[in-house]
């Protein structure tokens, strides 16, 4: 779209003051930029700023799982906690990041541009199961049902081909081996 500041709801809109409306304005704005430069970038990551990321550890995964800048794919820690109620999808938990692929990128730009992200005043449309920009916090949740609407696949392969994971949700101490390591929580903190 030529007017970035109107984005996926329309400029300076109250519904605007949310996580959802920042997270797709987020990779709007990276699709477009990235669409503009000389040297693509192969993938963009959307994180928290209280986010701990190490690029390397993102590189050996694309690296060893042989994933391709030109396929459009989402990475993540995948989260089944809405599985079995609305919006009934798998999501990527925000906080600790979200990537995407060059690819992805330019598929995510192109379903923004034709409208496909609906609007709807009402916070409690965050799980109706569309594509929808509303007030509130369910970021992650509701860019989980727009990649499954725009065919974005998201990957299973948050992980390094020697299985350490590049996405961890959890503290530090459940992370590290000893006697008071426990399994994660079921749902996220």
């Amino acid at each position: 779209p030529s007017d970035l500041l109107g984005g996926a709801s329309g400029p300076g809109r109250q519904e605007d003051r949310n996580t959802i409306i920042k997270t797709m304005r987020a990779f709007e704005w990276a699709a477009q930029l990235n669409r503009n430069r000389d040297e693509k970038a192969d993938v963009v990551c959307r994180l928290d700023s209280d986010t701990l990321f190490f690029p390397q550890n993102l590189l050996r995964i694309l690296h060893c799982r042989n994933f391709s800048a030109d396929v459009p794919w989402a990475l993540g820690h995948e989260n089944y906690l809405h599985k079995h109620e609305e919006p009934g999808r798998l999501f990527l938990s925000g906080g600790n990041g979200i990537c995407l692929s060059r690819a992805a990128l330019e598929v995510f730009l192109a379903n923004v541009a034709a409208g496909g992200i609906r609007q709807s005043p009402n916070p409690s449309d965050w799980n109706v199961g569309v594509c929808i920009n509303v007030p509130g916090h369910w970021d992650d949740v509701v860019f989980g049902v727009c990649l499954s609407e725009f065919g974005i696949p998201v990957s299973r392969w948050g992980t390094d081909c020697a299985g350490r994971t590049l996405f961890w949700p959890h503290a530090l101490a459940r992370a590290l081996p000893g006697p008071e390591q426990i399994r994660p929580p079921t749902a996220p903190p």
